[in-house]
C-alpha cells in the first residue's frame, strides 16, 4: 500500500507532505497547497493491491481522496487516552464509477509521534454517526447524508 499526496491534474507525487497534516485540512473543508508545476489541485492518493480479480493482482487499485470528515480537533485528539484521531475518507477509484470509504485513524507511537493504522479502528455507533453525519461545530463536514439505513 503507498499512500501520497499528488496533483491531480499532472498526477506529480509529493512524498514529503505529511498524509496526517494534509488529512486535517481536508477535514477542515480547505484545499492543499497548489502543484508548483502545473498549479494543479493537490489531493490524497491511495494504492492497494489486491490478490482479486486474478488478472488484475499485480495493478494497484488507485483512490483519490474526495472528502475527509474528522472526529475530533486536534486538542480533543491530544487528550484522548492514548491520544487518538479518527478520520473516514471517502475515495473514488480511479478509473471506474466506484465511491468508498475507509475508516482510519492516528495514535501516538513510543516516541510521541503520531503514527496512523490501515485497518478500521473501534468506534462507538454515536462516534460513527459523527463520523458519517457531521460534526455540530463545521458545516464543512457533512456527507450531504442526513439518514442511512446501518445508522
Amino acid at each position: 500500500m503507498s499512500t501520497t499526496v499528488f496533483c491531480t491534474k499532472c498526477e506529480e507525487r509529493y512524498t514529503g507532505m505529511n498524509i496526517h497534516e494534509a488529512a486535517k485540512v481536508l477535514a477542515d473543508g480547505r484545499l492543499l497547497d497548489l502543484c508548483p508545476k502545473c498549479h494543479g489541485p493537490r489531493s490524497i492518493r491511495i494504492e492497494h493491491k489486491y490478490p482479486y480479480p486474478p488478472e488484475k493482482s499485480s495493478e494497484p487499485h488507485k483512490f483519490d481522496v474526495t472528502k475527509v470528515n474528522r472526529l475530533f480537533t486536534d486538542e480533543e485528539a491530544e487528550k484522548q487516552e492514548p491520544p487518538f484521531d479518527s478520520m473516514m475518507f471517502f475515495m473514488h477509484e480511479v478509473g471506474t464509477e466506484n465511491d468508498y470509504i475507509w475508516p482510519v485513524y492516528w495514535t501516538k507511537n513510543r516516541r510521541g509521534d503520531w503514527w496512523w493504522g490501515q485497518f478500521p479502528p473501534v468506534l462507538t455507533i454515536d462516534q460513527l454517526r459523527l463520523l458519517m453525519n457531521e460534526r455540530k461545530d463545521s458545516a464543512n463536514r457533512t456527507l450531504g447524508i442526513r439518514q442511512t439505513s446501518i445508522l
